[in-house]
């Protein structure tokens, strides 16, 4: 009978940042707020001030929403 030996070493794997791909699926699901965005920023452009953290918000809310569908299939 064999005892164990001490820690267990696992093979060297690369880390894989699953981030952008993730991102630009989710993107792509999310047109509306992201047109939205580009509107607010266009404006902001042409007027020289203002701010877009609520349409920018909506659009990470949605990315967010969709992002967490997709990791969690993978990890099923």
């Amino acid at each position: 009978m064999a005892r164990y030996g001490g820690a267990y070493m696992a093979k060297e794997v690369e880390d894989v940042d699953t981030k952008p791909a993730v991102d630009a699926k989710c993107h792509a699901l999310c047109p509306k707020p992201w047109a939205a965005l580009q509107k607010c920023e266009a404006r902001i452009e042409e007027k020289g001030s203002g701010e877009c953290s609520g349409w920018y918000m909506d659009y990470l809310h949605c990315v967010d929403k969709c992002s967490s569908k997709v990791l969690f299939k993978t990890l099923i």
